[in-house]
């Protein structure tokens, strides 16, 4: 018998947790040098690109090193 469950975790991947987590929707707030340096990389500087879509394509590129730097990116604001 399950007397409680303890869920761990901030989203359930609505589009209102991603802008909250990924587009300054609120964590930035919480971190923000971590966010600052999400968004050099997310970004590459530009204001004008959304960071979700930015990530997206370094992610997938054909370069393995720019790939990787973005996972660290990612993964470093994720534990910020």
């Amino acid at each position: 018998k399950v007397a409680a469950i303890v869920l761990r975790g901030i989203c359930l991947m609505r589009r209102c947790e991603i802008d909250w987590v990924y587009r300054g929707g609120g964590a930035n707030a919480l971190a923000p040098r971590g966010w600052s340096e999400f968004l050099k990389v997310a970004t590459g500087g530009d204001p004008n690109v959304d960071p979700v879509a930015g990530m997206h394509k370094l992610m997938t590129g054909a370069d393995a090193s720019t790939r990787d730097e973005a996972a660290r990116a990612w993964h470093r604001w994720g534990f910020t």
